[in-house]
């Protein structure tokens, strides 16, 4: 008979084993064939579910063709397993081409990720993606709870640098830099997502090539955007239809036909953000959308500070505005009211305190029938609000 003390140290050691076997295994790949593999894809297909994957520097652009139904494409990474890992060593760490991607080639991408190949949670860290038609593919629709992290990455002349497609999944970003992208493209496009949190990343586009999106969002549940910096291109934002969508200490540059574009159905709320050179702070051409704004600066507007039609509810307040060549709100009547009403813009400070001014840069329901709102802008604040917006550089100097 075993002695009970040998029975009471055994479920010991296997209780204290336990946790040890459920951290999984750390696979290195190092093109210098000191690790235990010198490609990406042979670490991924040799690891198991709950593994971390650490790559080295240098460019890994091997490819392979997969096939599912409805596309076919030529893959770096493809992930098979539930749940893994990926941890560069930074922008030394490049997946893609060092060729530029254009629509003449095929759809390549570098990382896919699915629940038709079998995973449900993917980390990504410290890599740089560069030159290909998607850096990142990720399509969770029929196995809910699914979670992609992206942190410390870099994404390069991409056509896109990430696409996300489906209901179940959860995505985070942060830390994250995007450079300008190939074409007409976007940095991230983003379809029917529970969450989407986005945090501390710079997202940059071409100025000079039309087209060029930073975000667009459709059919997401929720977004979070916060300590963002969003440079050139048409637009920064896009979004249409889904969940509320949150905007806080952000600033927005140089984009040359609207900061956000708010389509239809969508409720925004903004707060402590910067709009600077950009021909509008906000665009809301179609209907039903809510759109909350505060602690905001608009300076340097091209066209007018906000651009709408009939947004469902509006409400700017204790923000300092800029006046365009249309004034600082135009509020069109080319489209059919589906609500009509008041927009709340008091509070503000519209850099003059002489209300008949003020009201010179207001086109609303007085100056056309055919308008679906007016505004209320008094009382009006006589001098700049204080806001709360810091630069990027200075949020991220907290976490260095």
């Amino acid at each position: 008979m075993v002695p009970r003390l040998c029975i009471w140290l055994l479920l010991l050691v296997l209780v204290v084993m336990a946790p040890l076997r459920a951290i999984g295994r750390t696979w290195l790949v190092e093109r210098d064939e000191t690790g235990d593999f010198v490609v990406i894809q042979d670490a991924v297909d040799a690891a198991a579910s709950g593994d971390t994957i650490r790559i080295g520097p240098g460019r890994f652009n091997e490819q392979r063709l997969v096939t599912c139904p409805g596309w076919s494409d030529s893959v770096r990474v493809l992930i098979p397993h539930q749940e893994l890992t990926l941890i560069g060593s930074g922008e030394a760490t490049i997946i893609g081409s060092p060729d530029p991607w254009d629509s003449n080639q095929d759809e390549n991408k570098g990382i896919v990720a699915s629940d038709y190949w079998g995973n449900n949670f993917l980390r990504i860290q410290g890599i740089r993606f560069e030159n290909m038609r998607d850096g990142i593919y990720s399509g969770y629709e029929t196995v809910p709870n699914c979670s992609l992290v992206v942190q410390d990455c870099q994404f390069i002349g991409n056509f896109a640098a990430l696409i996300l497609f489906g209901t179940g999944d959860v995505v985070e970003i942060s830390d994250c830099q995007f450079f300008p992208m190939s074409e007409n493209g976007r940095h991230v496009l983003s379809w029917y997502q529970n969450s989407l949190t986005i945090e501390r990343s710079e997202f940059h586009a071409d100025g000079t090539v039309y087209g060029q999106t930073a975000l667009s969002l459709n059919w997401v549940g929720a977004t979070s955007i916060s300590s963002c910096e969003f440079a050139g291109g048409i637009s920064a934002i896009s979004s249409s239809y889904g969940g509320p969508i949150s905007l806080a200490n952000c600033s927005f540059s140089s984009h040359s036909v609207s900061a956000t574009y708010f389509s239809t159905n969508v409720s925004a709320t903004i707060d402590s953000c910067t709009f600077r050179n950009v021909n509008r702070a906000i665009s809301s051409p179609t209907w039903n959308n809510s759109i909350s704004m505060r602690n905001s600066v608009v300076e340097s507007v091209v066209d007018c500070g906000f651009l709408v039609a009939d947004t469902g509810g509006m409400s700017i307040q204790n923000c300092d505005l800029s006046k365009g060549e249309r004034g600082v709100i135009w509020v069109l009547d080319t489209v059919p009211c589906q609500n009509t009403g008041i927009i709340d813009m008091t509070n503000n400070f519209w850099g003059t305190d002489n209300p008949d001014s003020i009201q010179t840069w207001i086109r609303d329901s007085s100056d056309s029938a055919d308008a679906c709102y007016s505004v209320d802008f008094e009382p009006f604040s006589p001098i700049p609000t204080p806001t709360q917006t810091k630069s990027l550089g200075g949020f991220k100097a907290l976490f260095r």
